[in-house]
């Protein structure tokens, strides 16, 4: 059958800020997974997809303003998704966060896509399949390990049990802004490839569902502080943001810092670039649309 080449379709996945976790084997999957919190953000990847023969993908990386400031040709974890699928589309993926700087871009990089690929092709997967296809895509890539099961909802999560169908507990009461600025990548595989990188995680790991934002942003400053994965730009953050009462965390795993509230932006920008964005409510809700 001949594809429509002028049919698109488009879809956007929010991104997932980790601010603190502990990977976990699920034993019954035979899958790597983990526990922790983070908060899904309302920023994060728009992909979209034509008909094609081949499979083919191109990463666009955007300022504010929608300008590419970089472009990447492939992308192993939509491939090996896509691949997993069984869809053959040509993928153009958009955001205006850096990769590899805790933001769970690659997740939602492959949510995304592949949401907009099965619209595309008449494949129309389900959310549930989606998110298990991108799921262990990631873990088998080690791109990510709690990213997909937070962004199937909103709100800012805590993560009781590993995977897709562990326990999690999700609030919705953060309303203030939330800051970030970011110094560079901090490649997740190669993070916890280092000597003693998963003992010191576990270590740090405390296992407590904080009840506020507030209480949020403590336990993942505590993290940040026991894991000893503090780079020497963040923690002259930190200790700005600390003497100002600024709830403040390290970007799980990325090197970057993350705030709550409007004041935080006065102490980042003399750190650099700080970018706003707010909790999703929603999470991935798979809307998206076909033009021609």
């Amino acid at each position: 059958m001949e594809r429509d080449r002028e049919a698109v379709a488009f879809a956007f996945c929010p991104g997932h800020i980790s601010g603190w976790f502990k990977p976990v084997f699920i034993a019954a999957e035979g899958l790597p997974g983990s526990v922790g919190g983070g908060i899904v953000i309302d920023r994060g990847v728009e992909s979209t997809a034509v008909p094609s023969e081949e499979i083919g993908v191109t990463c666009l990386y955007t300022g504010s303003d929608g300008s590419v400031l970089k472009t990447v040709e492939g992308s192993s974890p939509v491939e090996h998704a896509l691949e997993t699928a069984g869809i053959t589309a040509e993928i153009v993926t958009r955001s205006d966060l850096p990769p590899e700087s805790g933001f769970g871009l690659s997740g939602a990089a492959i949510v995304s896509s592949l949401a907009a690929a099965s619209r595309v092709t008449g494949t129309r997967l389900l959310k549930e399949q989606i998110f298990r296809i991108a799921y262990e895509t990631e873990v088998s890539l080690r791109t990510g390990l709690g990213d997909v099961p937070a962004i199937v909802g909103g709100g800012y999560v805590c993560r009781r049990s590993p995977g897709l169908k562990g326990e999690i507990i999700r609030r919705y009461d953060m309303e203030q802004p939330i800051f970030v600025l970011n110094f560079g990548p901090l490649p997740t595989a190669g993070v916890l490839g280092e000597e003693n990188a998963v003992k010191r995680i576990e270590d740090a790991y405390l296992g407590s569902c904080p009840g506020s934002p507030e209480e949020f942003f403590r336990t993942a400053g505590e993290f940040s502080e026991r894991s000893g994965f503090v780079t020497p730009e963040v923690r002259d953050v930190l200790s700005a943001c600390a003497s100002g009462k600024i709830p403040v965390f390290m970007t799980m795993l990325g090197n970057g810092v993350a705030a709550y509230g409007s004041r935080a932006f006065a102490v980042f920008r003399d750190f650099g670039t700080p970018e706003e964005m707010h909790m999703s409510k929603t999470g991935f809700t798979g809307d998206g649309g076909d033009k021609k």
